[in-house]
């Protein structure tokens, strides 16, 4: 089965129109399954406080992707958005479909609204269990530490939500992480991460003129993060061969020239959990999708399973036929 997950995030810009997509992002005919996650989508952060649902978006992919393809399940933080569309001859083979969703933005205490956070969608496809999220992390350079408290906070709290092991409620958000990975077969974890470059954007813009990509990676905080185990832990990711996905001009490919001159940044990533059967295909960014300020990325990967047909009774064939095709907004998660 070939998937493709992508993650965007749209400054609160209309979406491009079907046939623009399908040429440029879904390629309906190459894939079994696409996971589309955005950011700042339809509405700025604030506004999708008041109208978080995501229907003129969702209706545009479901125009690109036609009718060989059927929504499985969407779910709505805020802003934060995540959907998963599957060829229609798979569908019979999906179980135990479920989503979350957990919110790390403005709140105290464990009371927070989704202006950041993550949604997660999980389901068995024959015999394997996979867990698609998209996140939202803070923002800012000096905001590192945040957005590694973020990764643990939200996949840790996404394991109590979807695994039913006991005891996972007395776990460390270290011991819940690993549960997670241990028992979802193919997990991918992606977002407008937010993760910045600890380099000055005169030298940044210096090396990016000359193609210098492996030496600008070694200042990516998430590079480095990684490294020092700070977040992360148990996710690869496919090597970067595109440039920054952040700043840009709307509209244009040319870096934030804004009174701010953000630094350009790869802030928006996508990792997965490196297992037997999962095979990278390509890992890039579509660098001419001009309408927000960041450019989309996308994975496309090929996962072995077996397709075995569900019964069609007892606990998953009710899980399946009670959640297929679900769609929930909101923008806070009360843990």
């Amino acid at each position: 089965v070939r998937i493709r997950v992508i993650t965007w995030n749209m400054h609160a810009k209309p979406p491009p129109e079907a046939s623009e997509l399908k040429k440029r992002m879904l390629p309906v005919d190459s894939y079994d399954c696409f996971v589309i996650g955005t950011e700042e989508c339809e509405n700025s952060i604030a506004m999708s406080a008041f109208k978080p649902s995501k229907e003129r978006w969702e209706s545009v992919l479901r125009e690109a992707l036609g009718s060989e393809f059927e929504m499985l399940c969407g779910h709505t933080l805020q802003a934060t958005h995540c959907i998963v569309f599957l060829r229609r001859e798979l569908v019979c083979f999906v179980t135990k479909l479920n989503s979350a969703a957990v919110s790390t933005g403005i709140g105290f205490g464990q009371n927070r609204l989704g202006n950041k956070g993550a949604v997660a969608i999980t389901f068995s496809l024959g015999n394997k269990a996979l867990l698609f999220i998209n996140a939202h992390l803070a923002h800012a350079r000096q905001g590192l530490q945040n957005r590694n408290a973020e990764y643990h906070k939200i996949t840790s709290q996404l394991a109590r939500e979807l695994l039913d092991v006991e005891g996972l409620g007395d776990m460390s958000e270290d011991e819940a992480i690993e549960q997670l990975l241990t028992d979802m077969d193919y997990v991918v974890w992606a977002g407008d991460l937010n993760y910045r470059l600890e380099m000055e954007r005169e030298d940044v813009l210096d090396l990016l003129s000359s193609d210098r990509l492996p030496e600008l990676l070694e200042a990516d905080q998430l590079v480095q993060a990684r490294r020092n185990h700070d977040a992360f832990q148990g996710l690869e990711e496919a090597a970067i061969n595109f440039r920054p996905t952040y700043k840009y001009d709307s509209g244009t490919n040319q870096f934030d020239s804004s009174k701010k001159l953000r630094t350009p940044a790869w802030t928006d990533r996508i990792l997965y959990k490196a297992a037997e059967g999962f095979r990278v295909e390509e890992y890039t960014s579509i660098q001419n999708v001009l309408i927000s300020d960041h450019r989309p990325v996308y994975l496309s990967a090929e996962v072995e399973l077996d397709l075995v047909s569900p019964s069609g009774s007892g606990p998953d064939g009710e899980t399946e036929e009670q959640n297929l095709g679900q769609n929930t907004s909101q923008v806070c998660a009360v843990m």
